[in-house]
């Protein structure tokens, strides 16, 4: 993102960073909440795949809509979309139009049923549009790789996503697909049902992340960095950077 404003001709010198903020303390992988979120939607013994959070033009669905209609003759892949926005009731009318029973489209969660629904899916998707690339930042990333799932991501490379990939490492199951490859999402969600070792591959990559992110933030997953109320600061200091960019720029 800073590179594309400097591209634009943007003094380095009005340029601040804030880091997105994840739920690290109300997020980790929560077995019992997954079970209970799973039972509560009639998801038991399914393969569960979940859009969570914002659905807005930004984060275009077609591809994982389309793939979840390709799919519709597997009971045992269930595609839901939990969250809001903008684009949330085009889904619903998809699904509804469609006739795709293995759509289930859910309201954001209280905050204290977050962890268990972040660890009910057995793949998350998260979703980026082209255009967007150095603009938008989806920071779900994090509370994913908080509950160690595998993760399926829609949009451009080179992204934030894809840059975040290669300073973790190996160890998570990722896999990438760009817009518009309905195959190849299908594909991958139904190759990833197969796999029967991923719940020993996400307990390994939970432990790694945690240290990853140990290491590289100084706090671990769940712990306020420096503050014990981290939304609240960083508000403040993003109140203090539109005042410094104001007195600089007028």
């Amino acid at each position: 993102m800073r590179e594309k404003l400097l591209n634009k001709g943007i003094a380095g010198g009005k340029i601040d960073i804030l880091p997105p903020r994840s739920h690290d303390s109300e997020v980790s992988f929560d077995a019992a909440g997954r079970e209970r979120f799973r039972q509560a939607h009639g998801l038991q013994g399914k393969f569960v795949v979940v859009y969570s959070g914002n659905n807005s033009p930004c984060h275009p669905l077609d591809t994982i809509m389309t793939a979840a209609q390709k799919l519709a003759d597997r009971p045992d892949i269930a595609f839901c979309f939990l969250g809001g926005g903008s684009e949330f009731k085009r889904v619903k009318v998809f699904a509804q139009t469609n006739g795709l029973s293995n759509v289930l489209c859910l309201p954001y969660p209280p905050t204290v049923q977050l962890a268990g629904s972040l660890s009910a899916p057995d793949l998350h998707f998260v979703v980026m549009g082209n255009p967007f690339a150095g603009i938008v930042h989806p920071c779900k990333i994090y509370n994913i790789m908080f509950v160690g799932a595998p993760l399926l991501y829609v949009g451009p490379e080179p992204s934030h996503i894809s840059m975040i990939r290669n300073q973790v490492g190996p160890g998570m199951v990722w896999v990438a697909v760009g817009h518009g490859e309905v195959a190849g999402c299908g594909h991958e969600a139904h190759n990833t049902c197969q796999r029967n070792e991923i719940p020993t591959i996400t307990e390994r990559w939970r432990t790694r992340f945690r240290k990853v992110f140990q290491t590289r933030i100084g706090a671990a997953p769940g712990q306020n960095h420096g503050s014990g109320r981290p939304c609240v600061t960083q508000i403040a200091n993003y109140d203090l950077t539109l005042r410094n960019y104001c007195v600089r720029s007028f």
